[in-house]
Parts: C-alpha cells; sequence; structure tokens
C-alpha cells in the first residue's frame, strides 16, 4: 500500500454509509485488510491527491540539494577550478551522518520523554501551515516523513556523486586540500579513516603520502583522487542509504497498513461484516421494524465553558511535567471528599479500565500545545463504554476555552467518526 492508494482507501471508507454495505458478499476467510480493500474499491471515487506525496517532488529536491552543496566544494581558486576534498567528505559523507544521528536522538529523547515518538520540526511547521490538508493526509504525511527523508538522502548522495564525475571529467577540476591551519597528518589520518571499509577486503585506494602532501594548498590531477572519492562515497554513504531506505520503503507499507486496519471507521466497519472476529468494542444494532443498520457511533462531550471538576476520575492525556507539579499542588484537583482518581497517562496500552468505574463519567485533560494525534482517537475507542468528558487545559494546567488549537481537535476527532458534543454554556 503506497501514500496515494493509503489516502484514496481511507477516504472511501470515511465517506461510505454502512447501510450501504451487505455482509452475505464477503468471504468470512478473507484478512481483513483484504475485505476493507474490497470495500473500498466498490466505492471507489478520485481523491484530490496533494503534490507533496509525489515522489517525483522528494526526487527533485534531492537533485537540487546536491547542486545547492556542490558550490561548497567545487568553485574557482586563483583563476583555477578546484575541488576541495575536505568540503565534499564532509557534505557529501559526513553531514547525511550527522542528520541521521540528530534525528535518531530526537526520536529516542521523545519517546524517553512523552513515551511516543513526535514529529519532526518541519514536518510539524509545514503541517501548521499548509490548512488545506485534510486529517487523514496529515496524519500520512506524518506516517511518511522518515521514508521521504531517506529517498531525499539517497538522491542527494547519487547526485554528488555525478557531479563529482561532471566536475572532474568534463569539466577539468582539479582535487585540491585547502587549509592554512591544519597540518598534513590531519589529512593523511582522514584518508586512512575513510580507507578502512575498503581495506577490509583487501582493497587500498588511498592516493600516496606524495600525492596527499602534493594536494595540501596545490592542485592535483591525479586520478587516484577521483577513484578513491568514489569508492568511499558509494560505501559509505550510497550503499547504506540504499539499505536505510529499503528499511524506511518496508517499514512504511507496515505502518500504512496498521493505520489503516486501525481507523475507527475500519473498525466499525469491521465489526459489521465480521463480528465474530472483531476486536472492538463497536456494536451494531438492527431496527426490528425497519430492518435499517444502524451504527453506535461514540459520542464524546467537549466541555469549552465548565470550569468545575465535577468527576470522580480525571485522566491526564500526556499533560507537561509542569502541568503534573501543579495539578498535584491544586486543591481542586486533590477533592479528597469524593475520592477522587487522577490518572497520569502516556500511552494507551498502559491504561487498565478495570480499574475504572463504568458507571461514573470520565474527565479527560488535554494539554492545548500537543498536536492531535491517532493514539488520542485509540485511547476514545478504548475508552468507548464510558461517558466521556474533554477540557483543553495549558502547559500551567488552566483551562483554555477558545484557541485555534481546540478547532485542530475539534476536527480531528470528528473525522474519525466520533461525534462530538460541544458545550459552550
Amino acid at each position: 500500500m503506497n501514500l496515494k492508494s493509503y489516502i484514496q482507501h481511507r477516504q472511501n471508507l470515511e465517506d461510505l454509509d454502512l447501510s450501504q454495505i451487505s455482509r452475505k458478499n464477503f468471504d468470512p476467510k478473507k484478512s481483513n485488510f483484504d475485505s476493507l480493500l474490497e470495500i473500498s474499491n466498490k466505492e471507489s471515487k478520485i481523491t484530490d491527491i496533494k503534490f507533496i506525496y509525489n515522489l517525483s517532488i522528494y526526487l527533485i529536491l534531492g537533485i537540487f540539494l546536491s547542486f545547492l552543496f556542490s558550490f561548497a566544494y567545487a568553485y574557482e581558486s586563483e583563476n583555477k577550478r578546484v575541488i576541495n576534498i575536505s568540503v565534499y567528505i564532509l557534505l557529501v559523507i559526513v553531514l547525511p551522518y550527522l542528520f541521521l544521528g540528530l534525528s535518531l536522538l530526537k526520536k529516542v529523547y521523545s519517546l524517553k520523554k512523552n513515551g511516543y515518538v513526535t514529529s519532526s520540526f518541519i514536518t510539524n511547521v509545514f503541517l501548521s501551515n499548509f490548512k488545506t490538508l485534510s486529517p487523514i493526509e496529515k496524519e500520512s504525511f506524518k506516517i511518511s516523513e522518515q521514508f521521504h527523508f531517506q529517498f531525499v538522502s539517497f538522491i542527494y548522495s547519487i547526485t554528488s556523486l555525478f557531479y563529482l564525475f561532471f566536475y572532474t571529467t568534463f569539466l577539468e577540476y582539479k582535487f585540491k586540500f585547502e587549509t592554512s591551519w591544519l597540518g598534513d597528518s590531519f589529512f593523511e589520518n582522514i584518508v586512512a579513516f575513510f580507507n578502512i571499509p575498503l581495506s577490509l577486503f583487501s582493497f587500498d585506494l588511498r592516493p600516496s603520502i606524495e600525492i596527499i602532501n602534493q594536494t595540501i594548498n596545490h592542485n592535483s590531477n591525479g586520478n587516484s583522487w577521483l577513484f578513491f572519492l568514489i569508492s568511499i562515497t558509494i560505501i559509505w554513504t550510497i550503499l547504506p542509504r540504499l539499505i536505510f531506505f529499503l528499511i524506511s520503503w518496508y517499514i512504511l507499507n507496515k505502518s500504512l497498513k496498521k493505520s489503516f486496519l486501525n481507523s475507527t471507521k475500519s473498525k466499525i466497519i469491521l465489526n459489521y461484516i465480521k463480528p465474530e472476529t472483531s476486536t472492538t468494542n463497536v456494536s451494531i444494532k438492527e431496527d426490528e421494524a425497519s430492518k435499517d443498520i444502524i451504527t453506535n457511533k461514540q459520542i464524546v462531550k467537549f466541555d469549552l465553558f465548565n470550569n468545575t471538576l465535577d468527576f470522580k476520575t480525571i485522566l491526564m492525556w500526556q499533560v507537561s511535567h509542569k502541568a503534573r507539579k501543579k495539578i498535584e499542588n491544586e486543591e481542586k484537583y486533590a477533592n479528597k471528599e469524593i475520592n477522587r482518581s487522577i490518572i497520569y497517562l502516556e500511552r494507551v496500552k498502559n491504561l487498565d479500565i478495570n480499574i475504572l468505574d463504568i458507571n461514573s463519567p470520565i474527565l479527560i485533560l488535554i494539554n492545548s500545545e500537543n498536536e492531535p494525534k491517532r493514539t488520542f482517537i485509540n485511547l476514545l475507542i478504548k475508552l468507548i463504554n464510558f461517558d466521556l468528558t474533554i477540557k483543553i487545559v495549558d502547559n500551567s494546567a488552566e483551562f483554555v476555552n477558545t484557541d485555534e488549537k481546540i478547532k485542530e481537535w475539534l476536527r480531528f476527532i470528528e473525522t474519525e467518526d466520533i461525534k462530538v458534543e460541544v458545550i459552550n454554556g
């Protein structure tokens, strides 16, 4: 399943009226995924897919970035065309690993801090300014950000190698270690380090010490530099990038399939056509008189008016550490008269619904600074049999009743086939 088909099938199911589906037409032995695709294909409509999901856009981006960075290592010096070897190694080989390392550190940090991996800063900024994207498109963009990053990096590496060959073969650029403060041994160590993978296979394409010394602050037209840079670019950059790209492509397909199966509408449909195999709590009722199909659409209340906390159970969904500290010291939260239970929750799987009173309404407090995410919908699905009220709080645990962020949460929840009753007073 690619991005375009994912968005198309998700939209087909969202627009589908459940009463149009006949249980008799589906083979119970079919997988849930195949059954949903069959339904989607029958109701297929043409969805306008945004340009950001066109892979050619990222192909052009990778080529453009490599062309732009090539001006940093290929230039004219003293009226002679030169390629600065150290800058080439830095921008083509070292820089992609630096970005990859920072990306992994960011993911590890967000996982440790929040209990889940957050989207990158660039992705969040882009989505916050791209107002025409639907929640389904935003979700797919977040799922695919790593795939697109690896694809751009792979194209960047290949194109950089092409520019290196083009500059030296057709434009007759010479090689040079251009510096005035680094010693000769430094460059010898650089060359020796990047030659390590080649030496493991008994290849040694390093230029000789004489050529290295000759290249320091002087132009060299030896092919040994070209062969060496081509080989280390392939070994250090292109092959690892190809592996990362294939892994990200595999993960993307699995993530899209998982998201497709776990959407609220998909679960409702599966519960209807395969009630014996469904894992959801969504129920489908049939009116005996009219035999019309009625879906038990989940209803949650969104309170933007009352600032009271008359709830026995309060669930704090991914609130900030600052808000937690204030909540622990606020008397209005620690109301001992009603034996209140406050639950701090970062992950849906950590919630044990057996400790909750089915007859007691639950207040869910969400942080206005957080983005709406699929995990919150999974929380609502898990609590489908409870009376739920949602309120927005800021990082200081103060109620927020009017904000553009609130509208974003409302739009996100409603698109997941969950009915929202807004309490405005």
